[in-house]
């Protein structure tokens, strides 16, 4: 993995705990933490035909799977493209992505959809 490319994002986990999800049926989010990886546009075939033109809101990180397995799950929210946390009163009210997707790609090795939040 090149070391010069990575990026500096957060990510908020969605907190799974039945008791704390609102009357509109959301759940809250832990306190972001930094996840530094590459990032890449989402552009492969296969990739187009499964997200079609939602590809052009999307990124991917392919990450070591022992270092993120676990941390990281779909519908936690990201903050990718310069956003921080920096300042918010809730956790996840700055984000701009969510992750759709986490993907066992190889043995050692995951990857990580991010699509753009509406």
């Amino acid at each position: 993995m090149l070391s010069r490319n990575k990026q500096r994002l957060y990510i908020a986990s969605q907190i799974m705990d039945d008791e704390l999800v609102d009357s509109h049926g959301n759940r809250p989010f832990d306190k972001p933490f930094l996840f530094c990886e590459n990032l890449a546009s989402v552009d492969g075939k296969s990739e187009k035909e499964e997200y079609g033109d939602r590809v052009r809101n999307m990124y991917k990180s392919v990450v070591m799977r022992k270092k993120w397995a676990g941390s990281i799950k779909e519908n936690d929210v990201a903050y990718l493209d310069g956003i921080t946390p920096d300042g918010e009163a809730q956790n996840g009210a700055y984000a701009n992505y969510r992750v759709e997707s986490v993907r066992n790609t190889s043995l050692n090795m995951m990857t990580i959809y991010f699509e753009k939040l509406p």
